[in-house]
């Protein structure tokens, strides 16, 4: 389908590598991506994983951006909005890693804040 994507519509050879490193993040994501355990002990492994996932993360939100500018030019008739797509990879990715972003940003501190609101320590 990304073949027939880049053949209709005349895509250079970045916006192919956008689409297929988010079709190979989407795919990361429904098949990887939740293979951890966000309570148990954290470990490097666990930070790794988390890290993997997140570049998984933007690099789908990127593709998804393209595409939703896409669309709506082809719909619309007229330029997508860039006040729209300018910050969107960064809002995705602070609202999928919210109650993880101290565990990744500084893997030694030993806590980290899961979804149900509470500090863990290791």
């Amino acid at each position: 389908m990304l073949d027939n994507i880049a053949l209709t519509y005349a895509l250079d050879a970045d916006t192919s590598t956008l689409l297929g490193a988010a079709r190979e993040a989407r795919n990361f994501i429904a098949h990887e991506g939740g293979s951890f355990s966000i309570h148990s002990p954290r470990t490097d492994q666990l930070v790794g994983h988390l890290e993997n996932l997140r570049e998984s993360v933007r690099d789908l939100a990127e593709g998804d951006n393209f595409i939703s500018a896409l669309q709506f030019e082809l719909t619309e008739d007229a330029p997508f909005p860039t006040q729209l797509t300018s910050a969107y990879v960064d809002v995705v990715d602070a609202w999928v890693f919210y109650p993880v972003r101290d565990l990744i940003a500084n893997p030694t501190s030993g806590q980290s804040r899961p979804g149900d609101g509470r500090w863990h320590g290791t």
